[in-house]
């Protein structure tokens, strides 16, 4: 008798086991596939340009700054050599020739307008501040915050610097 019990204890769990594993599995996949929906229209770097034209600040900062009477404020695509392109903000002195260069790389699944209001201090300064959108980030191509391959992903970052500098 108490085997049998014993037995149909450890079924009885295994099945509440299994229930539990495949309540988590479609949960998974429905969050996964509601996150999916929400940023699909930002996937490539194509669609963020529509979204965030280049000549828009998406911050209030990066707005006030185009209207700047001290600072100039560039913000260009390059392309580079895998077909790619790259967008940068470049930040210079008005009326004043730079004094050195900047280089400034935000973080992961960040964007460089989020920083030109406080960048735009240094370029205040006499520097030339260059802001990549990183590939897979803001106006940048690339699929939205993938990396594939870490060491391609440099190349590009190296390669739209040489271009611009």
């Amino acid at each position: 008798f108490f085997l049998g019990g014993l037995r149909a204890n450890f079924h009885s769990r295994m099945l509440l086991l299994l229930l539990a594993v495949v309540i988590g599995y479609i949960a998974y996949v429905a969050i996964g596939r509601w996150i999916e929906r929400r940023v699909a229209e930002t996937r490539l770097g194509e669609q963020r340009r529509a979204l965030f034209p280049p000549e828009v600040g998406i911050s209030p900062g990066a707005r006030e700054l185009a209207e700047s009477p001290d600072v100039e404020l560039k913000k260009e695509l390059y392309r580079i050599r895998d077909g790619s392109q790259i967008f940068f903000h470049i930040l210079k002195p008005k009326g004043k020739t730079p004094t050195h260069a900047l280089v400034f790389l935000h973080g992961y699944s960040s964007t460089g307008d989020l920083y030109l209001e406080f960048l735009s201090e240094l370029a205040r300064s006499g520097a030339m501040v260059l802001i990549p959108d990183l590939p897979g980030h803001g106006r940048s191509d690339g699929l939205l915050l993938y990396i594939p391959d870490w060491w391609v992903f440099v190349d590009q970052v190296w390669t739209a610097l040489e271009l611009v500098l």
